[in-house]
């Protein structure tokens, strides 16, 4: 198990359940569009907030959900990764639990996170996730490629301490990136995060990256640009999520400004 923590000054000691809930909502975004959290603890939220309220008290941070990101290639049958990512809201973690894809999980031993979704799409995978890891997900995201290099496209640059030289291949072409610390640009990222997972099934790089994504997002978007955002992920990937899982927490957005985040890998 593997901690990394980033802080982002934290002016707000005490602050709400809501607000912290807006953590998931706009976190998730940054890595493949997972906001998937975001329904089942707003609307839980909503009530404890109710009942706090008549009773004058402040609801603590509480909650645990979890939700299933898979990559898939452009053609919709080859998967690129997989991960779940669990919120943790009572101490402000994020948990990204990377999966083998090519894991045997039946009993015979003869089938992989991949056959099931070449099988069943990914309503199959993300039972097949469940068997592996033994969490139930409440939401699912699937992105394609050129889904998730849209998303990246919104979000912006972002910087890796890349270990060796690496060929990454893009719209144009190909772009040799030699060793050291890089910026990327949305179509590097993507092929990047890819190339990079896939190769020896590297459940370790995967993890890393997007925690390097997401500390860099979170320290850097424009947050008066959430609806923008919320719009390019919404239309690029496959899901669960609804319009409304976002919108319910919209006011809470600013409260990334100004929150602590910690990030841990589980294998």
């Amino acid at each position: 198990m593997e901690y990394n923590e980033l802080k982002i000054s934290n002016t707000k000691e005490n602050a709400k359940k809501k607000i912290i809930t807006a953590i998931i909502v706009f976190a998730v975004v940054i890595i493949a569009g997972a906001i998937a959290s975001v329904a089942v603890i707003a609307k839980n939220e909503k009530k404890q907030e109710e009942s706090a309220a008549m009773s004058s008290a402040i609801p603590g941070l509480t909650g645990d959900c979890s939700f299933f990101v898979a990559a898939v290639e452009d053609n919709k049958t080859d998967v690129d990764f997989a991960l779940i990512i669990r919120a943790q809201l009572y101490n402000k973690t994020f948990v990204i639990m990377p999966i083998d894809i090519n894991k045997k999980y039946d009993k015979n031993g003869s089938k992989s996170l991949t056959d099931s979704y070449k099988n069943g799409g990914i309503m199959e995978m993300n039972e097949a996730a469940k068997k592996i890891t033994g969490i139930s997900t409440d939401r699912y995201i699937r992105v394609t490629r050129s889904g998730l290099a849209m998303i990246f496209g919104e979000l912006g640059h972002v910087v890796f301490n890349i270990d060796s030289p690496i060929t990454l291949n893009v719209s144009e072409g190909t772009v040799s990136i030699p060793a050291g610390e890089r910026e990327l640009d949305y179509e590097e990222i993507t092929d990047y995060l890819i190339k990079g997972s896939k190769e020896n099934n590297n459940l370790d790089f995967l993890a890393d990256n997007v925690t390097v994504i997401m500390k860099q997002y979170l320290g850097s978007v424009n947050y008066e640009n959430t609806d923008k955002l919320f719009n390019s992920l919404i239309n690029n990937i496959d899901t669960d999520i609804t319009a409304s899982d976002y919108f319910s927490a919209k006011d809470c957005i600013k409260a990334f400004e100004s929150t602590t985040f910690i990030f841990k890998s589980e294998f």
